[in-house]
């Protein structure tokens, strides 16, 4: 379902976002400037932070271009992009420090139910929106199955910043469906900056 928010709400979702997408650029800068190779490859860190890049150019788009056959399209990228950047921040994290537990079974799974939310999003766009949330959560809190194995691996600043980034994410879904509350879509964005930032936080201590 479509709600239609004002010029203002509009543009300080754009503008959330924007900066999410400068603040993405440069956390991915300092990552491939910083990255240990004998940790983990380029190229799983470049599907993590080309997923954050997309994820959040793709929101500025949607929110700041108001042309309805554009906006149909670019909802559709908003709302897939989701998708990618969760089985992104799975990435670098599976290959690394679950690598010799379950994170490839892990990662095979979130990027499995990327490919079926893409299919939900590309043909059923506004529709099973309670399946695709419910997809989101089962996704983001999936590593709990291997939490073990992350909690001997890392440190407990680390785990803080999982944690923290999950609850943010988390927490901000219930503005997001909040729809009779002014500005929800904006607290929304910010909640999405915070889980951000703190996962980017994590996955800069596990492969730095």
């Amino acid at each position: 379902m479509s709600f239609i928010q004002s010029k203002q709400e509009e543009l300080l979702n754009a503008l959330t976002h924007g900066l999410g997408v400068v603040l993405s650029i440069l956390a991915y800068l300092v990552l491939v400037l910083n990255y240990e190779e004998s940790k983990i490859d380029l190229f799983y860190i470049s599907v993590y932070g080309l997923s954050l890049i997309i994820l959040y150019s793709a929101s500025t788009l949607y929110h700041s271009i108001h042309h309805n056959k554009y906006k149909i399209i670019l909802r559709k990228l908003d709302h897939i992009s989701i998708y990618i950047l969760i089985s992104g921040t799975y990435t670098p994290v599976c290959v690394s420090v679950l690598k010799d537990s379950n994170g490839f079974l892990i990662l095979g799974i979130v990027w499995t139910l990327t490919l079926i939310g893409l299919v939900l999003k590309i043909f059923f766009t506004g529709k099973f929106e309670k399946i695709s949330l419910l997809l989101y959560l089962i996704m983001g809190w999936l590593i709990v199955i291997d939490i073990d194995t992350f909690y001997q691996n890392v440190d407990t600043l680390t785990l803080w910043f999982l944690g923290l980034g999950g609850l943010f994410y988390t927490f901000g879904i219930l503005f997001y469906i909040m729809h009779k509350l002014r500005y929800h879509h904006v607290i929304w964005h910010i909640f999405v900056l915070l889980g951000s930032l703190f996962h980017y936080l994590m996955i800069l201590r596990v492969t730095t």
